[in-house]
């Protein structure tokens, strides 16, 4: 028979209260993209202290569709309730956000692996690698790949 005396049992119960510290405690966050992404990002927040907060970002440049894996370490001095937005940006980590997911996770103690799993969608017409205006892209004609926006266009007349 197993006895647990007094000091064990107060033992284990601060121990279980214990706060992780930082990077012992993370969200593993997979995100699958459905079209030709510029910029997957993700932003991880204090819930209690929004202010703090850690940047992440992965430039993909029109790749895609595919997966990408991120690790969200609970950072020193954060509470143990993390808020992650998970944005994915069409052209590049500055253009338009085309699809976002929010989720938040609650790491109780060392060694908490919580997954945050996001599919961002976004529809692409005439897989030209923009997004439609309607889908909050910048492809004017998705339903013709040779109109799309171009940053330096050639000037063409008619003699």
């Amino acid at each position: 028979m197993c006895r647990l005396t007094l000091p064990s049992l107060l033992f284990i119960l601060l121990g279980s209260a214990c706060q992780p510290g930082a990077n012992e405690a993370a969200v593993r966050v997979d995100v699958t993209y459905t079209f030709k992404a510029g910029c997957i990002s993700v932003i991880a927040r204090d819930a209690e202290v929004p202010e703090r907060e850690k940047f992440f970002k992965l430039v993909v440049l029109g790749r895609g569709p595919s997966t990408v894996t991120f690790a969200v370490f609970r950072q020193e001095g954060w509470s143990r309730t993390l808020d992650i937005t998970v944005t994915a940006r069409e052209r590049s980590c500055e253009g338009p956000v085309v699809d976002q997911e929010v989720g938040t996770f609650e790491l109780r103690k060392k060694g908490d692996v919580e997954e945050f799993i996001v599919t961002l969608e976004a529809e692409d017409k005439d897989n030209d690698g923009y997004v439609s205006i309607a889908g909050d892209g910048t492809d004017c004609g998705d339903s013709d790949p040779l109109i799309y926006p171009r940053v330096e266009a050639t000037e063409v007349r008619c003699n």
